[in-house]
């Protein structure tokens, strides 16, 4: 047989042990649940590099079937990890067992048992190419292999995989072993900022109505936390913040239940206010409450018929108004409460002396004909008119009974319906013959069913302005709902929030009573919880402004060698144009504003290129940006050129189904939301609408040199106010971003309940500059190169290999 020169290299390659190096990622785990990770150069199972793989759900196996199994070097396995019964198995990326490992000479002359195919493996690991020998790992300590480079790196994706690890205890000795194995390495700052995200993130959502036992487990990650950084403050500071909100709540719950078994409702309905907040996690607690504010309304209920049967009026009225605010829809409080009133104020009556005119007297009949044209003024709704009427019998009787009534008719025909009843309480207090009682009882069932038609109307209205999303309106309509009833529960939310959407220095005061008022059995506790969030809003420290360059999307200043902006991920330098296949397009700045990129097309085939990439709307290349007065932010986006210059619109939501909750402006453009606003509060907004952050980007997966429509996205932040995801509108794409500290180094995009990537793209830095980014969809591929002249970028360039058309894409920097 005759061999030529390159197959003998290659039969030597084939037959040497240690031709085939296996370098990567080994993990250990000790018998006290310790986990360390090291390099190793090479790892061998029974003397070799290779393994045969038989599928897990294997039931029987017959030499005829051992042939069939498949080899495969360890360099291609992907993970290996022992199982429950310490047998080596490969696992997928979702962390699921398909494949037992079986020895490469894996050859039984008779059937076998699956359970028992595997035996006791060899295990063994090189350091070094040169080591002639390796250390064996015994299989109850062996934990995992992943072959590859950057062992660091390697071992910090796995011990974020949840799906790996056979519990949680293990994961987190897993991830103390990453910090313990890796002390050097850059990539534990990562782990770190990962680490803090989750603690933070835990917290964050017990905030927002979380289950308690998810708090629980971030006091497990908190731990970690202080045991790999022990002497890091801001970690210290998160673990403290988590430790404690666990012992208050703990200490409230006891508190509570205390106090329940002890029958005290009054201070039980007190003290559960600073527990209100985190509440949902606590239905028995939350029953509790409920229980207090029944069992308070009777006890007091029961306290003032008591004494109204004893004539003690006063005390009375006391105990049946506390009835009354903690069950206001009870009809028998209100009437006793009523019946009391009434009751209280006839005795009262019998010993006023109401001064009176001598009948017939001039001055009698000059009085009687002002209050006949005051009412007369008041049906014709010409109010200037009966307040000088009443000017005039105040100036024959002033301290006459009746001018209290016509007084109250006339702040009621003004909808100052709640200004009128005291007046009328007055008048009760002042008269005692029944002719004249019956007037003032006239006069307040008016006043009363007017006041409840009306206030139902606007109950009606608000609601349907609040589901309409629009704001604008909804402020003016609160402000005329709480003219009519200040005490009002619903008119004080509304007039409350929308003065803090709006930045109004009453929204606190109005909050604060909202706030005591529906403290009852009817105030609604979701909406409770909106005026708590939005409350704490109010006092809370505005964020700093950092330095920094103005982002031309969002406006926010970004710091120098940040090439992508954190809130939008918008390229932050300027481009001046971008030249594709027969196209060009032209960025039209004005300072640091973009305001359009027109496009021109060298031909037909051109322009039938850029259409073929399907981009979003009915875009032809040409986008036109719109900023609102001096804010830097841009606040629309459009493929057509606007009429005029962008105005300052009301404050509008649009809710359709097409689409996710959104601004709009006056024309129905999506308005882009992406920090605060100098028109609205929009954490304010957000406690009210739930997330709305909104933006815009020129292609599916943020790539910012290729523009192929207007792709919008519904965006989610990080505790450090970072972009973490992005959701594209009317697409099953959802885009998710890894930083470090303000650099962007991932973007990966996911299909609908997906845990693996469809795109992924990954950026590469040196030092303070941008280097390079290359990205990956399915089996195609492109790249982005950076073109330097000194320090300064000149050029990018898009090597795009079938992800968006497959050219190449030349970007000049502006």
């Amino acid at each position: 047989m005759c061999y030529t020169f390159k197959s003998l290299i290659a039969l030597a390659i084939a037959v040497a042990p240690c031709a085939f190096p296996q370098a990567g990622l080994i993990g250990q785990k000790s018998p006290d649940g310790q986990i360390r990770f090291q390099a190793i150069e090479e790892l061998q199972i029974e003397g070799s590099h290779r393994v045969r793989l038989m599928p897990i759900a294997t039931q029987h196996i017959t030499p005829d079937d051992a042939k069939h199994f498949p080899q495969k070097e360890l360099s291609q396995i992907g993970t290996l990890r022992t199982d429950s019964n310490h047998q080596l198995v490969r696992v997928d990326d979702s962390g699921r067992p398909t494949d037992l490992v079986l020895p490469d000479n894996f050859a039984p002359k008779s059937p076998v048992d699956p359970a028992a195919a595997q035996g006791r493996l060899a295990i063994q690991t090189f350091q070094s190419k040169k080591s002639k020998t390796g250390e064996l790992i015994a299989p109850e300590q062996f934990f995992v292999f992943v072959a590859g480079a950057e062992p660091d790196r390697l071992a910090l994706n796995l011990v974020n995989r949840s799906a790996f690890f056979a519990s949680l205890d293990e994961q987190l000795a897993a991830m103390e072993g990453f910090v313990a194995s890796f002390p050097d390495s850059p990539l534990k700052a990562d782990f770190r900022a990962q680490l803090q995200e989750r603690i933070a993130g835990g917290l964050s959502a017990f905030d927002n109505h979380g289950p308690y036992g998810d708090l629980l487990l971030s006091r497990r990650y908190t731990e970690l936390a202080r045991r790999a950084f022990p002497e890091d403050p801001a970690l210290g500071q998160l673990s403290t913040q988590v430790l404690t909100l666990i012992r208050t709540l703990e200490a409230s719950r006891i508190k509570l239940q205390s106090l329940a078994a002890s029958g005290e409702w009054d201070l039980l309905v007190d003290a559960y206010l600073p527990f209100e907040h985190y509440q949902w996690s606590f239905p028995e607690i939350m029953a509790l409450r409920q229980t207090a504010l029944e069992e308070s309304a009777h006890l007091h209920a029961h306290r003032g018929v008591l004494l109204a049967e004893r004539q003690a009026n006063t005390e009375a009225l006391q105990e049946l108004t506390r009835a009354r605010q903690r069950d206001p829809d009870n009809r028998e409080i209100a009437k006793e409460l009523a019946t009391t009133s009434l009751v209280a104020s006839l005795a009262e009556a019998k010993g006023a002396k109401p001064h009176t005119l001598p009948a017939g007297s001039p001055q009698d009949l000059s009085f009687k004909r002002s209050l006949h044209d005051a009412e007369r003024a008041i049906q014709d709704k010409d109010y200037p008119k009966a307040d000088a009427a009443l000017q005039e019998a105040r100036a024959e009787n002033k301290d006459a009974p009746e001018l209290l009534v016509i007084q109250a008719r006339l702040l009621a025909a003004r909808d100052r319906h709640s200004e009128a009843l005291p007046l009328l309480d007055a008048y009760d207090r002042a008269v005692s013959d029944p002719a004249a009682r019956e007037l003032g009882n006239s006069a307040r069932n008016d006043i009363l069913y007017d006041m409840e038609t009306k206030r139902t109307a606007f109950r009606q209205q608000l609601l349907r302005l609040q589901h309409d999303g629009d704001y604008t309106k909804l402020r003016a309509t609160a402000a005329q709902a709480l003219a009519l009833d200040p005490e009002d529960d619903d008119f004080l939310f509304y007039s409350g929030a929308t003065a803090a959407l709006f930045r109004d220095s009453v929204a606190k005061e109005r909050l604060d009573r909202y706030l005591a008022k529906s403290n009852s059995l009817r105030g609604d506790l979701l909406t409770r919880d909106r005026a708590y969030r939005i409350r704490a809003l109010l006092n809370s420290p505005k964020p700093v402004t950092p330095a920094g360059t103005p982002n031309w999307l969002s406006g926010w200043p970004v710091a120098d060698g940040i090439y992508y902006c954190p809130l939008s991920a918008a390229f932050q330098l300027p481009i001046d144009g971008i030249t594709g296949y027969k196209l060009k397009m032209a960025f039209q700045w004005d300072r640091n504003r973009l305001n359009a990129i027109a496009t021109t097309f060298d031909d037909e085939k051109g322009s039938l290129n850029y259409r073929s990439l399907g981009g979003a709307g009915d875009s032809q290349g040409n986008f036109f940006f719109g900023y609102l007065g001096t804010d830097p932010q841009v606040q629309v986006a459009s493929t057509h050129q606007f009429d005029s210059p962008i105005g300052l619109p009301e404050l509008r939501v649009a809710h359709d189904a097409a689409t996710p909750p959104h601004l709009v402006d006056e024309h129905g453009l999506p308005r882009l939301l992406l920090r605060e606003s100098p028109q609205f509060d929009a954490a304010v907004l957000t406690a009210l609408e739930g997330p709305l952050a909104t933006g815009i980007a020129g292609n599916s997966f943020f790539n910012p040199f290729i523009w192929d429509g207007l792709h919008y996205f519904s965006l989610s932040y990080d505790s450090q106010g970072r972009l973490a995801s992005a959701r594209e509108w009317n697409a099953d794409n959802l885009v998710r971003f890894t930083w470090s500290g303000d650099r962007l180094t991932e973007i990966q995009a996911f299909r609908k309940e997906s845990p693996v990537p469809y795109y992924q793209r990954t950026i590469s830095y040196s030092g303070a500059m941008i280097v390079g980014e290359s990205y990956s969809l399915g089996t195609k591929t492109g790249q982005i190169k950076y073109v330097y002249s000194g320090k300064v970028l000149q050029q990018v360039k898009v090597e795009d290999g079938g992800v968006h058309d497959g050219k190449t894409w030349t970007v000049r920097m502006h």
